[in-house]
């Protein structure tokens, strides 16, 4: 079991391949086996750092998007900011 600000994620927290931190909000990639990788971010999202299209907080794990796997994934986080890449 995985936990953040009170949160925990039980389930293949193993699969966790990058994760970012910023002032108030966290990101994650999940690696979902032979398919996608997966975004989820939970925190602060006054300014949209969660980068779901909104300004609303998420006290938990929210899904932002999910691709086909790829090599390489970066994901970095500012004080406001996410970037994947």
């Amino acid at each position: 079991e995985w936990c953040f600000g009170g949160v925990c994620v039980a389930d293949n927290y193993e699969r966790i391949v990058s994760m970012a931190i910023g002032e108030r909000h966290v990101c994650m990639i999940h690696r979902v086996p032979s398919l996608r990788d997966e975004l989820y971010c939970l925190g602060d999202n006054t300014y949209g750092q969660l980068g779901d299209g909104t300004t609303t907080p998420s006290t938990t794990f929210r899904l932002i998007s999910s691709s086909p796997i790829t090599d390489q994934i970066y994901l970095a986080a500012g004080a406001n900011t996410t970037c994947v890449y």
